[in-house]
């Protein structure tokens, strides 16, 4: 996710919001069909990962400036992950 993030580029183009949020989306289900982590580790992540659906939801909306608050939130709470895994 965060290097979809990175690589956005049509931040002018409410459709590609819309494609970006579908990416975006795909990854974060495949998460969780994928999620091995146990105990608090995977609590954690969870915890993490659940606040982007609301900026999914924003980043989709089909209103250019509300797409383009919701990126911008987005890429910020991305940024924080390092900070709690790898």
């Amino acid at each position: 996710m965060i290097q979809l993030v990175k690589s956005f580029t049509d931040k002018e183009d409410t459709v590609a919001y819309k494609t970006l949020t579908d990416s975006l989306e795909s990854e974060f289900t495949a998460i969780f069909q994928k999620c091995t982590m146990k105990g608090e580790a995977h609590n954690q992540l969870h915890n993490f990962l659940f606040p982007m659906k609301s900026i999914f939801k924003r980043l989709s909306s089909g209103e250019l400036k509300e797409s383009k608050l919701a990126f911008d939130e987005l890429e910020e709470y991305l940024k924080n992950y390092t900070n709690y895994f790898e």
